[in-house]
């Protein structure tokens, strides 16, 4: 299984698609975004997930261009 992290320029919130061979990719979540920024300017801009030793996941983002 594979995940990919993006944001959508009208609404800059966390979004999810997922594949299984890494080529088809289908909206996780129904397409809705899966997180929404809550701090600083509100804006998640370039998420990324990353899973560190201990098995935990976490998530990164820019807080928008001017914070």
């Amino acid at each position: 299984m594979y995940l990919f992290s993006y944001f959508k320029t009208e609404d800059e919130s966390m979004y999810l698609a997922v594949s299984r061979d890494g080529f088809q990719w289908e909206e996780f979540n129904g397409g809705a975004p899966v997180l929404k920024g809550a701090a600083g300017t509100r804006q998640m801009r370039d998420p990324f997930v990353y899973e560190d030793p201990q098995g935990r996941f976490h998530a990164v983002w820019t807080d928008g261009w001017n914070s």
